[in-house]
């Protein structure tokens, strides 16, 4: 159970530390199940191993309980409750429905940083300043620079056509960052991934068109 706790417990941190800035916050479990969802989602779940099992199954009886919540305030007319219980599911839907990105390029990067904050790519690219958006936009140029090595500029054309100057601040934030031991995991984790797609294929994609603000 050690290997999967670690999962668990490195991603909880991170998307934990991510979250304290943008209100709702969310639960504990909420970010357990999130972290768990992801893991069996990519494939960790190959039927054979008991501690999997384990996460999974506690999976399994949350979803139920949520769709007990779900039911009953939509009876009651709990509107605060029955948006709660669609959220968490929503959470363990994605995470079990992960499509891994099978190509190293701008738009895995944007997936795997988005997922680990927790947004949309809406969000990301978009003009507002929540620290978690802006943290984002950090990992997002400085994952860029460092396996596409691109230029600032078309880092920026990337990210809602922000300037290079601006770029330029992201990279700093991101090593910034970097000092940080549990902020210091998020990127290793995402690294992680990225280094599996640079194992796969020597050529990176060429700049693509950006996503639409």
């Amino acid at each position: 159970m050690e290997l999967i706790n670690q999962f668990i417990s490195d991603w909880m941190r991170c998307v934990a530390k991510a979250e304290q800035a943008r209100p709702p916050a969310i639960t504990t479990e909420t970010i357990y199940l999130k972290a768990a969802s992801y893991m069996v989602g990519m494939g960790w779940n190959n039927g054979s191993n008991p501690e999997v099992n384990e996460v999974t199954k506690r999976i399994e009886v949350r979803k139920a309980e949520l769709k007990e919540v779900e039911v009953e305030s939509t009876l009651l007319d709990k509107k605060r409750e029955l948006q709660y219980a669609k959220n968490e599911l929503e959470n363990i839907k994605r995470g079990l429905d992960v499509s891994k990105p099978t190509k190293l390029n701008f738009d895995a990067i944007v997936y795997w940083v988005c997922e680990l904050f927790s947004i949309n790519q809406k969000q990301l690219v978009s003009t507002e300043r929540y620290p978690q958006y802006v943290h984002a936009r950090a990992m997002v140029a400085y994952f860029t620079k460092k396996y596409l090595d691109w230029p600032y500029a078309a880092i920026g054309r990337n990210l809602g056509d922000r300037n290079h100057t601006t770029i330029m601040n992201a990279l700093k934030i991101a090593e910034e960052r970097l000092n940080d031991p549990v902020e210091k995991k998020a990127f290793e984790i995402i690294g992680k991934e990225l280094d599996k797609l640079k194992d796969k294929m020597f050529n990176t994609d060429p700049e693509p068109e950006g996503i639409q603000a």
